[in-house]
């Protein structure tokens, strides 16, 4: 009887009131960044980081807009991949985040580096649960420096680099938090550490085939020798470009494959009604050709204006139904702009995207377009900037059960110039 009441409280807590809603746009930068990663799983983690981070950020600032919210080496997924947890610093206060699995979840594990080393201590720590099937995420509790240090030198850090602590230790109002960024200063809470800093550096040559083949750093290097290693932020970026061999970076490409088909895919059949679903907010809905037709207020990108006609010139049928959506991108240096145009028919959809510079700007270097359905990759093409063409442009057609997936590259290729977006449907909304 107490198992199926566990269970049952477990599952109704799962939508919480106090859940911030994640954006495409924040579950497209979280992909980005976490390409850097070396694994499967370590992609998992620092993709949920980079969520945590732009959620939290975000809920700050609904909450106490007059807080100053900066980030620091530790921020960014990116910056130190080592580091299962994402730093801040708000109005002079350190902030370490950590991620937590669900509110059931008896024990929180806290990464060594975030107690004992200086470069990463922080006065508040905060857990957000990140709940990526629901795109939400929650503040759940928090607890400042000082009583965790009192508390956690009763612990002996696992061999993995981390403390096993029990959640009871947190405060369960995550209030608290901004009570204390409010009437604290950060001078209130010592950051107290059981490390001091050091210049020390590791020869990591000797050990780089192990920590190839070896699915943990922990499994290679102790913990003196990491500590040294992360905050060394010349040693730790050696050893993550030494990691991303290319055989490392073929499986972190497969993993983000694996990554962005999982995502909850944009509803394009939405468009045709005027409206988008909430956490797709980023694009700017295009009237449909009707609407059109019977007002000239109706803005429309020049670019899709002028790719219809040319397309109705050639003999394709575009419904007068057929609407769309477009968005502005950055992708490394360049500054993008996507447009689509969706239609339906009684047995198919058809997807029609356009690829192109954002206004007033130029491309200074190759931009791909690669779109693939379920099974095989549709379109490949090519804008440079020495081209004549200043957009690209594709239109495939499938089952009203069919999505498809649309990848953006900017060459030369790296982790930080691949955008791979959540999967386009067509599925209208019940009547």
């Amino acid at each position: 009887m107490t198992d199926i009441f566990s269970e049952l409280v477990s599952d109704f807590a799962v939508v919480q009131p106090q859940a911030i809603e994640l954006k495409e746009s924040q579950i497209e930068q979280a992909l980005q960044w976490s390409q850097v990663a070396t694994s499967e799983e370590q992609q998992w983690q620092l993709y949920l980081q980079g969520l945590a981070l732009q959620n939290f950020e975000q809920w700050l600032q609904t909450r106490d807009s007059a807080l100053s919210v900066q980030r620091i080496r530790g921020s960014l997924p990116s910056d130190v991949p080592f580091l299962p947890a994402v730093m801040l610093e708000v109005d002079h206060f350190r902030l370490c985040l950590l991620i937590n699995g669900s509110l059931s979840d008896t024990q929180v594990t806290v990464p060594q580096a975030v107690v004992d080393l200086p470069a990463f201590t922080a006065h508040i720590y905060a857990l957000v649960e990140v709940q990526e099937e629901l795109d939400q995420s929650v503040v759940t509790a928090c607890m400042r420096h000082d009583q965790l240090a009192q508390q956690i030198a009763t612990l002996k850090p696992q061999l993995d680099w981390s403390y096993t602590v029990p959640r009871n230790w947190f405060n369960s109002s995550p209030d608290d938090l901004l009570l204390w960024l409010r009437c604290l200063a950060p001078e209130a809470i010592p950051l107290a550490s059981t490390i001091e800093s050091s210049s020390r550096q590791v020869d990591l040559e000797p050990l780089l085939s192990q920590l190839k083949t070896s699915k943990h750093l922990w499994q290679v290097l102790n913990w003196e020798q990491a500590a040294a290693v992360l905050q060394n932020s010349e040693q730790t970026n050696w050893l993550q470009r030494a990691l991303q061999s290319r055989d490392f970076v073929m499986q972190a490409s497969e993993a983000m494959e694996n990554l962005a088909s999982s995502l909850n895919p944009i509803n394009t059949a939405l468009w045709l009604q005027q409206t988008v679903e909430n956490w797709t907010r980023a694009w700017v809905l295009v009237p449909s050709l009707a609407l059109r037709s019977k007002t000239s207020e109706m803005e429309q990108p020049e670019e899709i204006s002028v790719l219809i006609s040319e397309l109705q010139h050639q003999g394709v049928e575009i419904p007068a139904t057929a609407a769309g959506a477009y968005r502005d991108l950055s992708l490394g240096s360049a500054q993008l702009r996507l447009s689509i145009v969706v239609w339906s028919s009684e047995a198919e959809w058809t997807l029609l995207l356009l690829l192109g510079p954002q206004p007033k700007t130029e491309l200074s270097n190759t931009v791909r377009l690669q779109i693939c359905d379920a099974d095989k990759m549709l379109t490949d093409l090519t804008l440079s900037p020495e081209n004549q063409e200043t957009c690209l442009y594709s239109m495939v057609s499938g089952a009203l059960d069919e999505q498809f997936w649309a990848t953006l590259i900017l060459e030369p290729p790296d982790p930080q110039t691949i955008m791979k977006l959540a999967p386009f449907r067509f599925e209208p909304p019940q009547s």
